[in-house]
């Protein structure tokens, strides 16, 4: 008697051949979906700064001034009546003439925030306090609801998780109208710079200094999200 060759799979097979895929997807696709996230942080990153320092340097050109401690402007809006670039919400006024964008907030414990046309975001804070740089060359001294020390850049606006390292990185100010980041190699204490508090493959201990490692490395994001 002729007997016909079995053929196809078995569901007991599928079902083992499908566990197997489910298994191994769980353990790549999380890797997969971080790296790809990641690989996207410096290039955005990089933007939102070089867009920010070229708008900066814009306005110190208009007010033909190098440093915005020097820089007197028409008092209109935001201003009121104080014509210095170094005031929170005279500075982010001039910015949105350089920069497409909307500004918003501001005030004591209110945070200003400046949203341009592409949904990135440039935060100072209401409350601003004292820290760093660890020198003088700020563009104003921290005080309660002025200066231009601290900002927040966050490359996704208001999507995404707006965490950290991630989507959200902390900047100074400078006094020529340049963004330092936090956790720069040249900072004075070692247990500040990002080489020690951002490393490559390892979860940042401070992930606010991850600016530093994404500014330093080459636009590039090699620490774990």
């Amino acid at each position: 008697v002729l007997r016909m060759k079995k053929t196809g799979f078995t569901l007991a097979e599928v079902l083992v051949t499908l566990g197997i895929v489910g298994i191994i997807s769980a353990l790549v696709i999380p890797t997969f979906t971080a790296q790809t996230q990641a690989a996207k942080i410096g290039p955005a990153l990089g933007k939102a700064v070089a867009e920010f320092e070229q708008a900066t340097k814009a306005m110190l050109d208009d007010a033909q001034v190098s440093a915005v401690s020097r820089a007197t402007v028409t008092a209109t809006g935001l201003c009121g009546t104080n014509t210095t670039l170094t005031t929170r919400g005279c500075f982010v006024e001039y910015l949105g003439h350089h920069m497409k964008g909307n500004a918003a907030g501001g005030g004591v414990g209110v945070p200003l925030v400046f949203t341009t046309s592409n949904g990135m975001t440039y935060t100072f804070p209401g409350i601003v306090v004292p820290g760093r740089p660890t020198d003088n060359s700020m563009a104003h001294r921290r005080t309660i609801g002025n200066g231009l020390n601290g900002i927040t850049i966050d490359i996704n606006g208001e999507s995404g998780p707006n965490a950290w390292a991630r989507d959200r990185f902390r900047f100074d100010v400078m006094d020529d109208g340049s963004l330092r980041p936090w956790g720069f190699s040249g900072e004075t204490t070692s247990d500040n710079r990002w080489t020690n508090a951002c490393q490559k493959d390892e979860k940042p201990t401070t992930p606010q200094y991850c600016a530093g490692h994404v500014m330093e490395n080459g636009l590039k994001a090699e620490y774990k999200l």
